[in-house]
């Protein structure tokens, strides 16, 4: 997949994250500098409008928002679309009555404002979140924050975003234990179809409080209110100790309160960026 296509997922993604659903997003409201059908006022920064596909042709788009009032948009080589199940969009897929976003910029001493981005927003869209489980060939289950787990089918229109695979183009770019963000549609209360699929990779920050029971060469286990955590350091690890100016892994010891913060890790472990020595610990306890 393209870096361009990729912007394009991104963007219809922000459009549903707004507000957990675009298909609740409220009327377009007023727009500096962009007044309904030929403003001439230059708008300082792109806004997008949504609202309903009245006329449609080479060259010009035509859209009524929720208050009634028109906008009349420029289409240009350089416009892209987004459109729900159809692969490689065009303007040939976008059509009267269609529910759009458009997100359109002014350039200087235009009559028109010229579309960036028009993305088809279905009335049933929805948003789904949870970690994957299981990988199929043209679906993916996920398990949800309500411990539920969900089906998501996927076909070729799919897009996806994956941190550091620009290419990703299919259930395969996923792994199982992937946190993830579905734009899509209901089909039953056991299925999804995804339109979009956004990876989340991003460390999970966790920290860790109480008292030193082991000690090893780069971790030490904790007995905290939670139970025994492992915690890692590593070179990177920072160390705090009352008194000390350069404390290192040697103040670690058994029995020492400690309060470890870090990343998360998928064995249960911490990896720890900071760890606080004594009385300071019990600043940085969980909470």
């Amino acid at each position: 997949m393209s870096k361009r296509t990729l912007w394009l997922a991104m963007s219809l993604l922000m459009i549903f994250a707004m507000a957990g659903t675009v298909a609740a997003a409220p009327p377009a409201p007023p727009v500096p500098g962009m007044q309904p059908q030929t403003a001439t006022a230059e708008r300082p920064q792109d806004h997008p409008i949504i609202g309903t596909v009245t006329h449609v042709e080479a060259g010009s788009l035509t859209v009524e928002g929720g208050d009634g009032r028109t906008f009349t948009f420029a289409l240009t080589e350089e416009t892209r679309y987004i459109v729900p199940d159809v692969v490689d969009p065009a303007l040939d897929d976008i059509h009267e009555g269609d529910r759009v976003r458009v997100t359109a910029r002014r350039d200087a001493g235009a009559d028109l404002p010229r579309a960036i981005l028009v993305a088809v927003v279905p009335e049933d869209t929805a948003f789904l979140r949870g970690e994957i489980t299981v990988l199929g060939t043209g679906s993916f289950t996920l398990e949800t924050r309500l411990e539920q787990e969900i089906t998501v089918t996927v076909n070729d229109a799919t897009l996806y975003f994956v941190p550091g695979d620009s290419e990703a183009d299919s259930v395969q770019a996923l792994r199982a234990g992937d946190r993830v963000e579905v734009i899509g549609r209901w089909v039953d209360a056991e299925t999804f179809h995804g339109w979009i699929v956004r990876v989340d990779r991003r460390s999970r920050l966790g920290r860790a409080l109480g008292r030193v029971l082991t000690v090893g060469e780069s971790e030490f286990t904790l007995g905290t209110p939670d139970g025994v955590i492992t915690v890692q350091v590593n070179e990177e690890t920072r160390y705090r100790v009352p008194g000390e100016t350069q404390p290192d892994f040697t103040a670690v010891e058994e029995g020492a309160l400690v309060a470890a913060a870090g990343e998360k890790l998928e064995d249960g472990s911490l990896l720890a960026r900071i760890v606080t020595v004594g009385s300071q610990a019990w600043a940085l306890r969980p909470r």
